[in-house]
Parts: C-alpha cells; sequence; structure tokens
C-alpha cells in the first residue's frame, strides 16, 4: 500500500520563517599603542582619506587639498600646522587626530598606519608620534616584518611567531598601562612597519589564532624570540625553576630535528667576520681610547693585538670579552660585545655564539653561529619544523617553550 504525505504550505511557510539563532559576536581585540618617534625637529606627515582634529572650539578635517601636516616642538609645548591652520598646544595637552572611516591612513616615515594618530611631549621634550589600533591589526603588520611570511610552507611557523607577538604585547601592554604607550616600534619591543608590510598568509596565520596567548602557569609567558639560534638555545625566558637551572648545563637544549640542526637552513647559521688593525683602531677610538694610528710611525711599528675570552655561558656564548690593542684593553659583556665589534656594512655582530683567533698578528678573526640572543623561539627552525609538517603547538608548547600552554583570552 502506498502513502501519500501532503505538506502544508502554511506549514512550509512557517518553518522557513524561523529565525536563525544570533550568532556569538566577536569580542574586539584590545587597542595597542605604538610610539612610531619621538622628534626634537620640525617633521611632516601625510594623510589619505579623512582625519579629524577634534579641538575645544571646533573640530577640523584633514585630507584631500589638506592633507600634509607639520610639527615641532617649543619651549612649552609644540606646533601642528600647515599652509590653512596653526595649532599651538601646551606640554600637558595630548592632541588626537581619528580617521573618518576604516579606509582612511596616514603616512608617516614612508610607512602607512590605519588607526588613531596622538601628538604629545615626552618626557624628553621632543613630540611623540603615537599610532593606537585594534591589537590583532597591530600583529598583522609585525608578524611578516619579523618572520618570511609568503609561502604556504611556513603557515605553522608563522601561526607560531603570531602567537608570540600577541602574548609579548599583551605583556607589554599590562607592564606599560600606566605610561603613556605600550610598545615601541622597533627591535626595542617588535618591528612595526605598518600595513603595506601584511602579507596574505601573515592575515591568515593572525585569523587562526585569534586572541590565542601563550601562559606560563597563570601568567602570560616570557615569548621572547630570535632570528638563528646556531644550533644551542638559551634558557632564559622563564621556563625553568631559577638561576640555578640557567647555569646547569644539564638544561642546555639543542635545537636539533631529527638529524640535523633546525636552523640549519639561515643564511646566519655559520658565520666569519674579520677585523683588521685599522677597523680595530677606529672602534677603540669610537669609545675614546686613544688612536694608534694617529701616533708617529716609528710609534707604531709593532702593535700588539690578542684577544681573551674570559667567560662564558653553559651554551657557549661569551660572557665576558678582553681585547688588547697595542697598550690598551677592553673588556665587554654580553650585549656590549655585539655593539663594539660592529661594522658599517653588516651592523653589531650577529651573536655571542664565537670563537677567536688572531691571525698573523694583524686580523681579528671570530667564527660563529647564529643571530640575535639565542632565548625563546628560534625563527628559523620554527620555518623548518613548518616544512617538515609539525604544527604550531609543536613549535611553542613542545619545543621552544616547555612548561607552557595555549590559552584564548578574548
Amino acid at each position: 500500500m502506498k502513502y501519500f504525505y501532503i505538506i502544508s504550505p502554511l506549514l512550509f511557510i512557517a518553518f522557513s520563517c524561523v529565525p536563525k539563532p544570533p550568532q556569538p559576536e566577536t569580542t574586539p581585540s584590545p587597542p595597542i599603542r605604538v610610539l612610531l618617534n619621538e622628534t626634537d625637529q620640525r617633521d611632516s606627515l601625510f594623510f589619505s582619506g579623512t582625519y579629524s582634529l577634534i579641538a575645544e572650539e571646533a573640530r577640523y578635517d584633514f585630507g584631500r587639498k589638506n592633507n600634509k601636516i607639520y610639527f615641532r616642538p617649543l619651549k612649552r609645548g609644540f606646533k601642528i600646522f600647515n599652509e590653512n591652520r596653526i595649532f599651538v598646544f601646551t606640554s600637558s595637552d595630548i592632541i588626537d587626530f581619528k580617521p573618518k572611516d576604516p579606509e582612511s591612513y596616514f603616512i608617516y616615515e614612508g610607512k602607512k598606519h590605519t588607526g588613531k594618530l596622538t601628538f604629545y611631549i615626552s618626557n624628553k621634550n621632543s613630540v611623540a608620534v603615537m599610532n593606537t589600533l585594534p591589537l590583532e591589526e597591530y600583529i598583522k603588520c609585525v608578524v611578516p616584518a619579523e618572520m618570511p611570511s609568503k609561502e604556504r610552507d611556513n603557515l605553522e611557523a608563522v601561526k607560531a611567531q603570531a602567537i608570540c607577538a600577541r602574548t609579548y604585547a599583551l605583556g607589554r601592554m599590562r607592564m606599560r598601562k600606566d605610561e603613556a604607550f605600550d610598545v615601541y616600534d622597533d627591535v626595542r619591543d617588535q618591528v612595526y612597519k605598518g600595513f603595506e608590510y601584511r602579507t596574505e598568509y601573515g592575515d591568515l596565520a593572525v585569523n587562526k589564532t585569534r586572541g590565542d596567548v601563550l601562559m606560563k602557569g597563570k601568567n602570560l609567558a616570557l615569548t621572547y624570540y630570535h632570528s638563528t639560534c646556531g644550533g644551542v638555545l638559551e634558557d632564559t625566558i622563564g621556563t625553568k625553576k631559577g638561576k640555578e637551572d640557567l647555569e646547569d648545563k644539564k638544561t642546555i637544549r639543542k635545537d636539533i630535528i631529527g638529524d640535523q640542526f633546525a636552523c640549519s637552513i639561515s643564511p646566519r647559521y655559520r658565520w666569519t667576520r674579520r677585523f683588521t688593525l685599522r677597523q680595530l683602531d677606529s672602534l677603540f677610538a669610537a669609545r675614546g681610547k686613544p688612536s694608534l694610528y694617529a701616533k708617529n710611525p716609528s710609534d707604531t711599528v709593532d702593535i700588539e693585538m690578542s684577544v681573551f675570552i674570559a667567560k662564558r655561558k653553559p651554551t657557549g656564548r661569551v660572557e665576558r670579552l678582553g681585547i688588547r690593542y697595542g697598550d690598551q684593553v677592553l673588556w665587554l659583556e654580553n650585549y656590549d660585545i655585539r655593539k663594539f665589534l660592529s661594522t658599517s656594512g653588516e651592523g653589531p655582530l650577529l651573536s655571542n655564539l664565537f670563537l677567536a683567533h688572531v691571525e698573523n698578528d694583524t686580523m681579528l678573526v671570530l667564527e660563529g653561529g647564529g643571530y640575535g640572543h639565542g632565548a625563546g623561539m628560534c625563527q628559523w627552525g620554527a620555518l623548518y619544523m613548518s616544512k617538515k609538517g609539525f604544527k604550531y603547538y609543536d613549535i611553542l608548547v613542545n619545543k621552544y617553550y616547555p612548561g607552557t600552554y595555549l590559552k584564548k583570552v578574548y
């Protein structure tokens, strides 16, 4: 027997009109205050779109033909001006320029920034230029500036970088909540170059990990990171119990995946830097030491040069270094070693992980490995792990930040 079912049109209409349950709203990310510069000179920037300065007496719009402003400090305040208007403010004034819509942005020092623009007088009696924007938008600009993020194979490492950058930024926001700004836009905190540097996979990594941070106990983890560890990691990130653990050679962690060092794919995994007597003379002179090359030739026929490594960390990184040049001896420690051994073309020494010797009594030769302090996540090691199929959780929790866990905070 066949049965026929008749569905009432009214019933169909009733069910088709049932409203969908409301979708959960995304919690907005907190705003972060980024210090772009502090200047004691006249400076300028451009607006694209419309930005508004809200003053006590009126609102002033900037954009289109009125799109450039100048600013400079005064004895008791600062001035913002262009060919149309002049605004004079006191040292206690904090002046905001707000975008009219999300498409508006400003251009400062060749970089394009969205969000609010703020001027105030800093503790250095300079005009401070600050950008405030949602944290997630900031992270999208930081990630590609800190790590290669244009290749699909790098995505898991880029996700790890996004979580490190977010955790670090939130930590700075909490630490500096009573100060005028949260983070610098350079290596003093994290490199922030504006939205033009954003990439497809960088944005994807930030979106996929939105609100995720790395925790150590009940606190944000100290998510330091560096370019290349050279094969050995520094445990100075708060993942050990105390100082005694950092001095214990048993805690040394080698950055090995399978049968090779993870960051061996880095162009700075191994390096050599050479310094001639004349280069060392210039470095000593820059420190206020007398130049031996400035003496009479008869006094500089025989210039002694030697190097002493007085102390290394358990990982092999040089902690204290002595350089003898003629009758002068200069002692250096930690990052000061890298700063002193700088060259105009290459900048500071890449790392403190090196061997040193003098060649033919005329050349200081350093043979080293890695780039950066070696603490936290090795970025090139993370890239290698990503290419080998490891997930961002493995990179962070199981490799570079042992004893931590992931948590979504918004």
